[in-house]
């Protein structure tokens, strides 16, 4: 009889990071027959008799300890793909026409990870952040077009560009506590018709969602990032008209502009 290793399953788990899940699965399927001490070919499937050969077990076989390894190891790796609910801000449009550079960063951004403490972990959110910019550039201004880069553009008043700074991640066995945890950074900037930049300033988001009502963690980590989001979204369309810069612009727009926004669903 053979005994699996602690280091081969770990090379045979993540020595192909697309088939990891496979793997994950397989390694399930093997844990739930810990109870049998014997297994007939004819009850073993394909993909299991597959698991077997790349193990290298025979049809009688026991679970060793390290197996639990893996599956903890499969418990701790993450694949999602954040999926956003934006609420449409209710507020005052401003008669101004705004072009919105969405650099190739913002649009395809994944965060990856592959630490022992985060093996395999990618999220992304790309796809979250361009709703997000849609749907509160939308509320804020008369019209929004998006454009190609920020150089000048006769056809609007400005051309904005976010990017994402920086994106952090906690679960709660991380920080001890019962939350997914979530952060984000963003870094945008504001072009006048000319090209040239009006202003530059970061906008940040956090958000948790608690583990009673989200039992696993990609759905846990989802719903704290759409609260980051939301929140960076709020302060954005707040404070747009306080920042440096910004506020001068605006006069020589001629715009008046109003702090009172609230959210709809």
């Amino acid at each position: 009889m053979k005994m699996l290793q602690p280091a081969f399953l770990t090379r045979w788990l993540f020595a192909d990071n697309e088939r990891t899940a496979d793997k994950c699965g397989l390694a399930q399927q093997l844990s739930n027959l810990v109870d049998f001490h014997s297994i007939g070919e004819n009850n073993i499937s394909m993909s299991m008799r597959d698991a077997l050969n790349w193990t290298g077990m025979t049809r009688v076989f026991t679970l060793p300890a390290c197996l639990l390894l893996v599956l903890t190891a499969c418990e701790q790796s993450i694949s999602l793909k954040v999926d956003t609910e934006i609420p449409t801000p209710v507020m005052t449009r401003m008669p101004i026409k705004v072009g919105v550079f969405y650099q190739d960063e913002l649009r395809n951004h994944v965060y990856e990870e592959n630490s022992e403490d985060r093996p395999n972990w990618k999220i992304e959110s790309g796809s979250s952040h361009v709703a997000l910019f849609e749907q509160i550039l939308s509320s804020m201004f008369e019209e929004t077009k998006e454009v190609a880069g920020t150089s000048a553009d006769a056809a609007v008043n400005a051309v904005l560009a976010p990017s994402v700074a920086e994106m952090q991640f906690a679960l709660p066995a991380e920080t001890k506590t019962d939350f997914y945890e979530a952060w984000v950074k963003y870094n945008v900037e504001l072009y006048n018709q000319d090209g040239s930049r009006i202003a530059n300033w970061s906008v940040t988001g956090y958000g948790k969602s608690s583990t009673e009502f989200m039992k696993s963690h990609d759905k846990g980590l989802n719903a704290a990032v759409n609260q980051a989001l939301r929140d960076a979204g709020a302060k954005f369309a707040l404070g747009f008209s306080k920042v440096e810069g910004v506020n001068a612009w605006l006069e020589q727009m001629d715009v008046e502009s109003t702090d009172d926004t609230d959210e709809r669903r």
